[in-house]
């Protein structure tokens, strides 16, 4: 079936006939064949350009069946029932019966991943979802499920789910695939627990004074009745509930519904006390999911200011720090990076924090977030100290802390350092697909993104290359600058896996590539999970050509490969170290892995000597009233960061003037830094200075977050899957706050922030509401107005889930799942209905697909080669009589034993016979031919005047020979074809009847 696209244009048809009159006018002029073919040339052409206006196309209809598998694998579906909907989809794939049809696969929890593309042989991916399975988002799936079905196929969806929806809107969806005529066809995974015993909420008051003893207060429900015992921690350490009894826990029996325990909690210190209550069961045949048994609360204790240091050290690195705030009576806490507790809560209540000679890679990407989010949007303060593993050189560049920061970390192209070179080689062989130690993710794409994470921390000046190897290595990333694009992200994150291993191909190509690098310091950092071609030797030789080249190799070494001995001993020639990667916790330590590796071993952004740093005049600021320091032997480099950053001590130099000292106010927080160290290795003589306690007493108090005003109270309630946050601003004559507009905002367990928007309820209260994604310490501040010192006061709250929305589940949601099949028209097929009764590739009740291929731009072709033919048929000639002599000639050249030679000399001869019998003796200009409308200026052509024995009347046509005989020489078969067409042309200008020319 034809369609056309616009019709209208087909009145263009009747530019036919003027076409013909045209045509019609000069067929008198022409030959009648000529005319002819130019006339049905012409009108092709008017035919295949309005055809092409038109749009037409051929439209057939489908009559294969793509059918995508959407399979559930969020948390709230047992295991169990993982593994029987993984084999009943299986099953219905291999039943498929006719060829042409087509599957996918699409896994769904906390957004939706491809498995298997729209094929029409093979078998389904086993790869289970990579991301979180902490949510069920139904929606996602059917939407990416539908986004990759062929459009020219029927189309069919088949949903495996227990229905527990808790993001998105899997209805909406279906309306949306019901608009497009693709049936839903649901397999619900129904299941029911005997019992489940889950904590509904711990309450505790948001704040309380030092010395209070507050209640928590535990709901807990049960659907049975059921015995166990309640424990209670602070901050990790257990509290002992009943000290009469032996254990330190409450025993307690429940009955069917809800109960409320209340647990008396004496306040005895400042800061933020985060509760955790937890139930175990008696027997735990009594309760299915363990998860949902704790309950979490947050209060916070008001009392003196206090600071949180940071050191890698144990203290060393900060103790004169330290010891100076003791003594102008500022309480400090030093804990080590692993001894954190990476929670927004936790944080809050510290009014500043201290990191000294903090690495990058001694933290995750959440406690970066939360550092910032706890300057910008809770408004603490931030002071970070330099030193040989601090700001740029300690791997923070393009972290999140470094844009809370008054300085840039990477110093300029014209700032002379050294820079580093580093050659990343990832293993992409085809083992690397499956997921790692029992993670969702690939160990490809963990490896990529914690090679991206590192290059990412590298200086824009510095250089990189990548190399991915399987059975090859292939260059991906020459050796270049990093760049301040993301260019060589977006390559390391294209690295795909497949084929085999071979680790010592791909060192020898980074080691070329580092040898031709003229950078200070060179390293190569190899990946793998081990099980290389090869012998070991030759790994062995390439380390020591390494070392010999003054470049360092790591190696990270993966399941099979953190076993590797050879990698271990590549590692151990090539002075560098080996990072073996054995659970899952050291899986997500990969990326502080890269971090580390690029910066320990690459570029050097550390100056030491002796210097006199220069303090600039300020009257106000951190250092109001300190006009000179003593040296420093060394610092960090930074670069002064444009704009309200302020410099308080600078170090000139011949290149540039580096920062030592500086601050400023980002978001409703501050931030300093000091780019020595606070007297350990490079300050020095600073601890004996008689200043340094008022020059840290000062700079601390500056960066403290401000008391939250009293006149501000701020309440938070879960209420169900969402929670509540609500804000009441009261005068200081006790009347409601009518004038102060509050901003919310919301910082979310992983560190993100999100806008809480705020709704007005009443006089002076407001609310907001935010859905829980997530488990965790949902952080709540707002600003309020600004105080004397013209800095914004705010107060926070916080909202605790102490497990994901996942685990409320306590059975299947199989109406749901009904709702999408009625709505779609599909089917609700029963899991382990016999496969031979269920066809998951019908046809019927979807809408049949209309195939169409557009032919306009094949008539515009055609169009234009008919316009190319009619211009050729009416402006060239054709001698064919000469081309017929011509052919003839060569068909008789071919009797046996003549060669094709000899008859071709034999035809020249007679030709050049022919024009020397008719000696040229003028040259007469051929006149214009008149031929129809068209006027054709012929050029000037030589003539020779006939002699008596070629020249014959016009009327008459050439004397023929007799048959088998040979032509005398001068007749006209004997004549070239240039003399015949000569002779016709002047019989065509003789004068006619009333002696005009043609």
């Amino acid at each position: 079936m034809v369609s056309l696209e616009h019709p209208e244009f087909l009145l263009l048809l009747l530019l036919v006939a003027p076409v013909v009159l045209l045509a019609w006018s000069s067929r008198g002029f022409e030959e009648p064949a000529r005319w002819w073919v130019s006339l049905a040339l012409r009108l092709l052409v008017v035919l295949a350009l309005v055809g092409s206006l038109t749009e037409p196309s051929v439209v057939r209809r489908s009559e294969g069946v793509a059918t995508a598998f959407v399979l559930d694998r969020s948390a709230s579906v047992p295991a169990p029932l993982l593994a029987d909907s993984r084999r009943f989809v299986e099953a219905l794939v291999a039943s498929k019966a006719r060829p042409q049809d087509q599957f996918a696969l699409v896994t769904a929890a906390d957004g939706a991943e491809i498995g298997t593309p729209p094929s029409t042989a093979g078998t389904l991916s086993t790869d289970e979802f990579s991301g979180s399975r902490e949510v069920t988002d139904l929606a996602a799936g059917v939407r990416r499920a539908v986004s990759i079905l062929p459009p020219e196929m029927l189309k069919r969806v088949v949903l495996v789910s227990d229905g527990n929806e808790n993001a998105g809107n899997i209805l909406a969806e279906a309306e949306q695939a019901a608009a497009r005529g693709i049936p839903i066809d649901v397999v619900p995974l129904e299941f029911a627990s005997e019992n489940e015993v889950l904590v509904e909420s711990l309450r505790a008051p948001v704040r309380a004074r030092p010395g209070q003893t507050i209640d928590l207060r535990l709901a807990i429900r049960s659907q049975r009745e059921t015995s166990g015992t309640v424990f209670l921690r602070d901050a990790g350490r257990l509290i002992d509930l009943d000290p009469a009894s032996p254990g330190k826990g409450l025993p307690v029996t429940l009955e069917p519904g809800v109960r409320t325990i209340v647990l008396p909690f004496p306040l005895d210190d400042a800061g933020t006390h985060r509760f955790e209550a937890i139930f175990e069961p008696g027997d735990l045949a009594q309760d299915r999911v363990l998860e949902n048994n704790v309950g979490t609360a947050v209060t916070f204790v008001e009392g003196p200011a206090r600071v949180l240091v940071i050191d890698p050290s144990g203290g060393a690195e900060s103790a004169p720090l330290v010891s100076a705030l003791s003594e102008a009576s500022i309480p400090a806490v030093v804990v080590g990076p692993t001894d954190l507790d990476p929670d927004g809560a936790y944080l809050s209540g510290f009014d500043a924090i201290v990191l000294a000679n903090l690495p990058r890679w001694t933290i995750d990407a959440e406690l970066d977030r939360l550092l910032r989010a706890y300057v910008h949007d809770v408004g603490g303060g931030l002071l970070v100290l330099g030193g040989p593993e601090s700001l740029g050189a300690g791997g923070w560049i393009a972290s999140e802390v470094a844009e809370a920061l008054p300085v840039h970390l990477d110093p300029p192209a014209t700032r002379a350092y050294l820079r580093g070179s580093v050659a990343i080689v990832l293993d992409a062989s085809g083992s690397m697909q499956s997921p790692a130690m029992g993670a969702f993710a690939h160990k490809q794409a963990m490896a990529n993104e914690s090679a991206a994470a590192g290059v990412r921390s590298m200086s824009p000046l510095d250089e990189v290359c990548v190399i991915a190897f399987s059975g090859s290595p292939e260059l991906v990333v020459p050796r270049q600058a990093v760049g301040r694009d993301s260019f060589v992200e977006r390559k390391i994150r294209g690295i795909t896996s497949g084929g085999g291993t071979n680790l010592h191909a791909a060192m020898q190509l980074a080691l070329d590539e580092l040898r031709a690098s003229g950078a200070g310091t060179k390293h190569m950092i190899v990946l793998t999970d081990g099980m290389t071609v090869g012998a070991p030797e030759t790994g062995f030789a390439l380390a020591q050509a390494a070392r010999e080249s003054g470049i360092t190799v790591s190696a990270v070494g993966i399941e099979e490969g953190s076993q590797d001995p050879s990698l271990m001993r590549i590692a151990e020639i090539a002075g560098g170290k080996f990072h073996p990667v054995t659970d899952l916790k050291s899986a997500r330590e990969l990326p502080e892995i890269f971090i580390r590796e690029f910066s320990e071993f690459g570029r050097r952004m550390t100056i030491e000597g002796d210097f006199t740093p220069t303090v600039l005049a300020g009257t106000s600021g951190p250092l109001r009233g300190i006009s000179a320091v003593p040296n420093i032997g060394g610092y960090t480099v930074t670069v002064p960061r444009p704009g309200l950053a302020e410099l308080h001590i600078v170090q000139p130099s011949a290149d540039a003037t580096d920062p030592i000292f500086a601050s400023w106010n980002f978001g409703l927080g501050r931030a300093a830094v000091f780019t020595s160290d606070a007297g350990l290795r490079w300050a020095t003589a600073w601890p004996s200075w008689q200043e340094y306690r008022a020059f840290w007493e000062q700079t601390v108090r500056w960066l403290m977050r401000p008391s939250a005003p009293s006149n501000a109270v701020a309440r938070t309630r879960i209420d169900g899957d969402r929670a509540v946050v609500e804000l009441e601003l009261m005068r200081a004559d006790g009347g409601f706050d009518l004038v102060t507009q509050p901003d919310g905002a919301l910082v979310a367990p992983d560190g993100t922030l999100r806008n809480l928007p705020l709704e007005q309820v009443g006089a002076g209260r407001w609310r907001g509401e935010f859905d829980i994604l997530e488990a965790g310490t949902y952080l709540a501040n707002f600003a309020l107005s600004e105080d004397e010192m013209g800095r914004r006061t705010s107060v926070f709250t916080a909202v605790d889930a102490p497990y994901a929305r996942e685990f409320r589940t306590t059975g299947a949601n199989r109406a749901l799942l009904e709702q999408v099949a009625a709505r779609t028209g599909g089917r609700v097929i029963e899991l382990g209905s016999p496969i031979a009764t269920v066809d998951a590739f019908l046809q019927t009740g979807s809408t049949v697909p209309l195939m169409s291929r557009g032919l306009w731009d094949l008539l515009a072709i055609v169009a234009a080669i008919l316009f190319l033919l009619d211009a050729a048929a009416r402006r060239m000639l054709f001698d064919w009589s000469g081309i017929g002599t011509a052919a003839q000639a060569a068909v008789a050249s071919r009797v046996p034993g003549q060669s094709t030679l000899g008859a071709l000399g034999r035809i020249r001869k007679r030709q050049t016979a022919g024009r020397d019998a008719t000696p040229s003796t003028e040259e007469p200009v051929m006149p214009r031919e008149a031929r129809g409308s068209q006027v054709v200026e012929r050029p000037a052509m030589r003539s020779t005047p006939p002699s008596a024995a070629t020249e014959r009347p016009a009327s008459q046509g050439p004397t023929p020979s007799k048959a088998g005989t040979e032509p005398a020489e001068g007749a006209d078969d004997a004549e070239s074809t240039s003399a015949r067409l000569l002779r016709a042309k002047r019989r065509a200008n003789e004068p006619r009847d009333g002696g005009e020319e043609a």
